[in-house]
C-alpha cells in the first residue's frame, strides 16, 4: 500500500522547456556561447550550482567572465530561468487533494534561482507563494542544492528515508528520468518514469 508519494519538480509538476533557455544564452553570448554556455556545461558548473557549491552571484559571474560582451546579471538569471513555463493549476488542485490521504514530498535536483522564479509564478499564477507550495502542499521539500546531494546517487534518497522516516516499500517516487528511478529503486523506493507531455494529474490515480 502506498502512504508516501515524493514527486519530482521539473517535468512532472512543473513544465520545462530547455531549448528556450539555450537559445536566450546564444541571443546574449553570440559567437562566445560555446566557449562559455557548452564549456561551463562540460565543466560540471551547471550541475555544482545545483549541488549548492557556490551561491547565485558566483553562477553569474563565471558566465559574464567568459564573455567578451557586457551581460547584465538580469538579463543572465532571465536567459536561465527561460527554461521553466509554469505549473498548471491541476497540478496544484491535485496536491491539495493528495494532502488528505499520502504524505506528500518534493524531491528536486534544482538551484536557488529557479526556486526564486518558482516563489514569482506562484504569486502570479496561482496567488500562493512558495511558503504555501513547500508547507502546505508538502510534508516536507527536498532541494538538492539545499542538501549538497542530487539524485540519481543513493545518498539523497537515504537522507529523505530517513528524515522523514519513510518505509521505501511504502513509497512511490515519481521523476521524468530513468536513472533517477533506478537510484530510487536500489533502496527498495516504489518508482514511476514519467513521460514528458504527458498530464500526471490525470495519471496518478492509476498510479496509487
Amino acid at each position: 500500500m502506498i502512504k508516501n508519494i515524493l514527486f519530482d519538480l521539473g517535468h512532472v509538476l512543473l513544465d520545462l522547456n530547455f531549448e528556450r533557455s539555450e537559445n536566450h544564452f546564444k541571443a546574449l553570448l553570440q559567437e562566445d556561447f560555446e566557449k562559455v554556455y557548452l564549456g561551463l556545461h562540460e565543466q560540471g558548473h551547471f550541475l555544482n550550482y545545483e549541488l549548492g557549491l557556490f551561491d547565485e552571484q558566483a553562477f553569474i559571474e563565471k558566465i559574464k567572465k567568459g564573455s567578451r560582451h557586457q551581460i547584465s546579471e538580469a538579463a543572465i538569471i532571465d536567459a536561465w530561468n527561460s527554461m521553466l513555463v509554469e505549473i498548471p493549476p491541476q497540478r496544484i488542485q491535485m496536491l491539495e487533494e493528495l494532502k488528505n490521504n499520502f504524505n506528500v514530498f518534493l524531491l528536486s535536483n534544482t538551484n536557488a534561482t529557479h526556486i526564486d522564479w518558482l516563489d514569482g509564478h506562484l504569486q502570479q499564477a496561482h496567488k500562493r507563494d512558495i511558503r504555501y507550495f513547500e508547507q502546505k502542499l508538502f510534508q516536507k521539500a527536498y532541494y538538492s542544492h539545499q542538501l549538497h546531494l542530487r539524485k540519481p546517487n543513493k545518498d539523497i534518497y537515504e537522507f529523505v528515508l530517513q528524515n522523514a522516516n519513510l518505509n521505501p516499500e511504502e513509497t512511490l517516487f515519481i521523476d521524468d528520468r530513468e536513472d533517477n528511478i533506478e537510484g530510487a529503486r536500489s533502496l527498495g523506493i516504489k518508482g514511476y518514469c514519467h513521460s514528458v507531455g504527458e498530464e500526471i494529474a490525470e495519471k496518478i490515480l492509476k498510479l496509487i
